[in-house]
């Protein structure tokens, strides 16, 4: 099985910016290609933030090795444009080797506060459990912050338990960033929902 990520921009009453509709076009006709990689590269799970000037940032999972799910952004201005300065033209490699391929990729989140952009996501550190984690990347290039967390990435849950479905969000003041994820035991026997307050400024816990 395969997927691709589209994406299209609508107005506020429903009318695709397609040139015609609505104007100016975004992307060709309306839509745009995020991701399609072709056979066995998979493409799943897309999120997407809105920075104040109004540029687009796409997270998603990629099976693009043909073996392991790897986690992507891309950046678009409001016109559907890639923004070619930030990360490798316009594309920064949030996690490359973030899931084995027969694992079922979903649960990730990006948010904006300030100057940078939050991505979320899960991985497998061993073939057991998995791990939440956030990174903190500057808006106008992608670059890590490598104050926040180790070199720029956060592990906000790393148990023998299995971790999935991170949500987050930032306080108005863009002083804490709150995870937000499942934990399950590798048995299925039980599950429970937690959640983590942690210091933009450096990825420590707030207790």
């Amino acid at each position: 099985v395969t997927g691709d990520i589209y994406m299209r921009k609508y107005t506020s009453s429903g009318l695709l910016y397609d040139g015609s509709a609505a104007s100016p076009a975004f992307g060709t006709a309306g839509e745009l290609i995020v991701a399609n990689g072709g056979t066995n590269q998979d493409q799943r799970s897309p999120h997407l933030a809105i920075d104040s000037s109004n540029n687009i940032y796409v997270t998603w999972y990629d099976r693009r090795s043909g073996t392991e799910y790897g986690v992507y952004m891309k950046k678009y201005d409001s016109n559907g444009s890639i923004v070619s300065a930030f990360g490798l033209s316009g594309e920064v490699t949030v996690d490359s080797t973030a899931l084995a391929t027969d694992e079922e990729p979903f649960g990730m989140d990006v948010a904006i506060s300030g100057s940078y952009v939050y991505v979320s996501w899960y991985d497998d550190p061993t073939a057991v459990n998995t791990a939440i984690k956030v990174g903190k990347y500057a808006l106008s290039n992608g670059a890590l912050d490598s104050g926040f967390g180790i070199s720029g990435v956060l592990t906000a849950a790393n148990t023998s338990k299995l971790e999935t479905d991170p949500l987050i969000t930032l306080d108005p003041a863009g002083t804490n960033v709150y995870v937000f994820y499942s934990e399950i035991e590798t048995n299925f026997s039980d599950a429970r929902v937690l959640l983590n307050k942690h210091a933009v400024s450096d990825g420590a816990i707030v207790t």
